[in-house]
C-alpha cells in the first residue's frame, strides 16, 4: 500500500515537472522566432542600402568618366593662346615659303608687295587651322583706277580733260571709251582692303603686271566670278564677257527698247545701264581670266561703286 501511495506521488511529481517545463519552451521558440524575424529585418535593410549605393557609386563613376573624356577633348582642341600664335606663325612661315617656291619662275605676276593674302572664314578652333590652311574663303576685288592715277604711268597723251590710256580715251569724270573691244579691259586696280590686311592670305586671282587685263588662278577649285559694269549706253544694245583662257564663259547682253542719238553729241541723251553677271566655274590653276567690252565705241563709267570684278574660292 505504501509502494502505490509512493509510485502515484512521483507520477504526480513528474506531471507538474512536465507542466512547469511546457511554458519555458512556448516562450525560447517564440523568442528564437522573434530574433529570426529581426535578423531577417536587418539582412533586407542591409541588402536595400547595398543596391541602393552600388547604384548611386555607377552613376558618379559614370559623371566622373564624362567629366573625364571632356576633359580630354577640351584638352585636344583647345590650344593655349602661346601655344596657338607660335603654331600659327609658323605654318604661316611654312606656307609663304610654299609659295615663293610655286610662284618662282612667274615674275610677270604682280604680288603688290603684299605676299600672298588670304581671308579666314571664322574657324571653330585652331587645330581645324592648322590641318588645314587652305580651308575657308578666299577672294579678291577689283575696282576701276581714278582719273587722278593715270600719272604714273608714262607716255600718256593727253588732250583738255581726257588722256588716251587702256586703249581707249579715260576722262576726269570717270568716263572710258574703250577703242579695242578685242583686247581686255586694263582699268582694273586691286581694292583698298585688299592690300590694308595685316594676315597672309591666298589670293584665287592675281593680276599680271605687264598686261593688267589679265587675271591668273593661283589655285585649283570651285570660284564664283562677279562682273558689274556701269554702261552709259549710246547704242540699243551693248555686249560685254569674262574670257577664260581665251573662251568667253560669262556674258552680259545688255538691251535697251530707245536711246535717243545725236551726231553732234552721242553721249547727250546716253543712258545709264548696269551690266551684271556672275557664275560658279571649276578654274584650274594658271588659267587666265580678262573681261571684254564687244560692242565697240561703249563708254562706261569707271566709279568702283558701279564699277567692279572680283571672285571668290568656294572649295579646292
Amino acid at each position: 500500500m505504501a509502494i502505490c501511495k509512493s509510485f502515484s506521488s512521483i507520477k504526480i511529481t513528474d506531471a507538474c515537472n512536465e507542466e512547469k517545463q511546457t511554458p519555458k519552451s512556448s516562450r525560447l521558440l517564440k523568442a528564437s522566432a522573434a530574433f529570426c524575424v529581426i535578423c531577417l529585418g536587418i539582412c533586407a535593410f542591409i541588402l536595400v542600402l547595398y543596391v541602393k549605393t552600388t547604384y548611386q557609386l555607377q552613376n558618379l563613376m559614370e559623371q566622373v568618366s564624362n567629366l573625364s573624356r571632356r576633359l580630354q577633348n577640351a584638352e585636344k582642341y583647345q590650344w593655349n593662346n602661346t601655344d596657338a600664335l607660335l603654331s600659327f606663325e609658323r605654318m604661316l612661315n611654312e606656307t609663304k615659303s610654299a609659295r615663293a617656291i610655286d610662284y618662282h619662275d612667274n615674275t610677270q605676276i604682280n604680288r603688290g608687295g603684299h605676299g600672298l593674302k588670304r581671308f579666314l572664314s571664322g574657324f571653330s578652333n585652331m587645330e581645324l587651322l592648322s590641318k588645314n590652311l587652305d580651308s575657308g574663303v578666299t577672294a579678291v576685288h577689283y575696282i576701276p583706277h581714278e582719273y587722278k592715277d593715270i600719272s604714273q604711268y608714262n607716255n600718256i597723251k593727253c588732250s583738255g580733260s581726257c588722256c588716251h590710256v587702256w586703249s581707249g580715251t579715260f576722262c576726269a569724270n570717270q568716263t572710258f571709251l574703250l577703242n579695242d573691244p578685242l583686247h581686255g579691259v586694263q582699268f582694273f586696280t586691286s581694292s583698298p582692303w585688299m592690300t590694308s590686311q595685316h594676315i597672309e592670305e591666298v589670293e584665287p586671282l592675281v593680276q599680271n603686271q605687264t598686261d593688267t587685263s589679265i587675271f591668273s588662278v593661283t589655285k585649283s577649285g570651285l570660284h564664283l566670278l562677279y562682273l558689274n559694269i556701269l554702261v552709259q549706253a549710246t547704242k540699243s544694245s551693248h555686249d560685254i564677257a569674262i574670257y577664260i583662257d581665251g573662251t568667253r564663259k560669262l556674258d552680259c547682253r545688255e538691251s535697251l527698247d530707245y536711246v535717243r542719238s545725236d551726231p553732234s553729241n552721242p553721249y547727250m541723251f546716253s543712258k545709264g545701264k548696269t551690266c551684271s553677271v556672275s557664275g560658279v566655274f571649276f578654274l584650274q590653276r594658271s588659267s587666265d581670266l580678262s573681261i571684254r567690252i564687244l560692242t565697240s565705241r561703249t563708254a562706261v563709267i569707271l566709279k568702283p561703286e558701279n564699277t567692279n570684278f572680283g571672285a571668290i574660292l568656294l572649295k579646292t
